[in-house]
């Protein structure tokens, strides 16, 4: 078949490369990344749960353990559960969430850079660092209170803390 046949033929049917159930894509997405973590939470929580750079907008509230890392860095998060414990590091850099949920519990680094964070829960901790640069909260404080008087202020927090 010559090249010039072909495209004929594709004038001809123009359905052949039409997109099929757009509509409900993204519903269908969803879908398929709460099943993913459900078997993750099934499954006894164990290892990494990474979604960075995808279209996740939401974690179920059933989700309060995540044996390892927890990525969702470029993501549309703009919430997690109450009562969250994160064994490894958990990375939220670059996502519109504007608030940390109550009980959070990072034992590796807090990634909150680029986000629109304005304070801490008090009862947030984080055994490694928290990195907060370009933020509501980090603009709050630089340059306002000395590297003590922010580790004072934030007890629960066992590493450095990056405005």
């Amino acid at each position: 078949m010559k090249f010039q046949d072909l495209t004929q033929l594709l004038e001809q049917d123009g359905s052949l490369f039409q997109p099929r159930r757009v509509d409900d894509r993204q519903a269908r997405y969803d879908k398929i990344l709460n099943q993913t973590i459900q078997d993750y939470i099934k499954n006894g929580s164990h290892g990494d749960l990474t979604y960075a750079e995808s279209d996740i907008k939401d974690i179920p509230n059933n989700l309060k353990y995540v044996g390892g890392y927890f990525g969702l860095s470029y993501t549309q998060i703009t919430s997690l559960p109450d009562g969250l414990t994160v064994e490894e590091s958990l990375d939220l850099s670059n996502t519109p969430i504007k608030k940390l949920p109550k009980g959070l519990k990072v034992g590796g680094d807090l990634f909150i850079d680029y986000t629109q964070i304005s304070s801490l829960p008090e009862d947030l901790q984080v055994e490694g660092d928290l990195i907060a640069s370009n933020t509501p909260f980090s603009r709050r404080l630089s340059g306002k209170a000395t590297e003590q008087e922010i580790d004072k202020m934030f007890p629960n927090i066992n590493g450095f803390i990056y405005l």
